[in-house]
């Protein structure tokens, strides 16, 4: 079909099921917002100090990272459904073993491992790939903002859940609290599967495989993934550490909830209007600018000397370019290899997103625990956004091209 299709036609399908996806990134992306937040009460508990409980972060990332694929194969191979249940599950699990740690290695196969799983099977890569398969493509750029805003809005609103329980149930509770939560995410994934689910699917023929090793032979690919690997050496290393900088400039704890929040509140919006940015402008234009504002914000966080009120502010500037960048390639990734390949190639595209964050997580607490503070990190991060910038300008004149798939042999 050449043009947008009525505006009637799409109310049912495609509505549901971005509620339904949304939803589910809510929870799944939403609930660990905070985890940072648990650091305190485990160095006193079980005696980790910073660059341990950052490498068991860290580690989270790159299971997650590397779960991703896996569970793009499963979507595609059995259904979305039973990915997204297999990761609530894992995730829910990850949290019981969590909240009953007795030493680091029970933390970390917890905290990193189960978690990291399950956040994979129930996170972009089979989400975004359901959303794109259900609705037209004349909005899918906005319909991957809107699931991307819903996400952000669980980053603002959850971190107070975890504020909340922590105080009223201590940490132990207050991952109790967050694997109920998280157990949602199996009646989500039934909601969805009955909306917009079109149940198992037929294993890929084998010239869908070679399209697909095709992308990752694409040098749009790897400009794609690399960009993507700095942003999440970016994000990570701040989502992580976030609580424990704020802390070491001196401010009460709830300085740290509030900025935490105002990343969430103004990622909310900033991935809808980008998103739905991408249905009119090129989107590896709007990558590049992303790119560059997040460098200019890393500058200004070496330099600057905060107060409360100002840390609070430029997060809230920083969350407009948050996960403005997840639509944005998501979007790319669906015109340049196709919609029907999306899950699996940003699967792997997101898995370089994940080795970037257990890069910025991990180096985060060396560079600390070596230098006193975050400064360099701060540097290192402001040339490294601008380098994702210069990797998304070739990307301006080819992203549209869609990908020619080689024939069997």
């Amino acid at each position: 079909m050449d043009g947008p299709l009525p505006r009637s036609s799409l109310i049912t399908g495609e509505r549901v099921a971005i509620a339904a996806a949304g939803a589910i990134l809510f929870v799944s992306i939403g609930t660990r917002q905070g985890f940072g937040l648990f650091h305190a009460a485990t160095e006193m508990d079980l005696g980790m100090d910073r660059s341990s409980f950052a490498r068991s972060i860290a580690i989270q990332y790159l299971v997650w990272g590397f779960a991703g694929p896996a569970a793009a194969v499963l979507a595609v191979r059995f259904s979305s459904c039973a990915t997204l249940i297999g990761g609530g599950v894992l995730y829910t699990a990850g949290y019981l073993v969590a909240a009953t740690a007795r030493s680091e290695a029970q933390w970390l196969f917890g905290a990193g491992l189960l978690v990291g799983l399950g956040i994979g099977g129930a996170s972009f890569a089979v989400v975004n790939g359901a959303v794109v398969g259900a609705v037209s493509v004349h909005r899918r750029g906005l319909a991957l903002g809107l699931v991307a805003g819903m996400t952000a809005l669980g980053q603002l609103l959850l971190v107070f859940y975890t504020e909340a329980t922590l105080a009223a149930l201590g940490w132990r509770g207050a991952l109790l609290a967050h694997g109920a939560v998280t157990f949602t995410i199996v009646p989500l994934a039934l909601w969805l599967h009955a909306h917009a689910g079109r149940g198992p699917s037929p294993p890929i023929a084998p010239e869908g495989w070679l399209s697909i090793a095709a992308a990752v032979g694409q040098r749009d690919f790897w400009l794609l993934g690399i960009g993507f690997a700095l942003s999440g050496f970016h994000v990570m290393f701040t989502m992580t550490h976030l609580p424990a900088w704020s802390h070491d400039i001196g401010f009460a704890p709830a300085v740290a909830v509030q900025a935490l929040a105002a990343v969430g509140a103004t990622s909310f919006l900033g991935s809808i209007l980008i998103g739905g940015l991408c249905d009119r402008v090129a989107p590896a234009r709007l990558l590049v600018a992303l790119y560059v504002a997040r460098s200019v914000l890393a500058a200004l966080a070496a330099v600057l000397s905060f107060t409360p009120a100002s840390f609070v502010v430029y997060f809230a500037v920083l969350g407009c370019v948050w996960m403005a960048t997840i639509p944005v390639t998501s979007h790319l990734a669906a015109r340049r290899f196709g919609a029907a390949r999306l899950a699996l190639v940003y699967g792997v595209v997101f898995m370089l997103h994940q080795v970037g964050g257990f890069a910025g997580t991990w180096l985060g607490g060396v560079v600390f625990d070596r230098h006193g503070s975050y400064q360099l990190m701060w540097q290192l991060i402001a040339s490294l956004s601008l380098l994702g910038s210069v990797l998304a300008l070739p990307l301006i004149d080819t992203a549209s091209r869609p990908l020619r798939s080689p024939s069997p042999p």
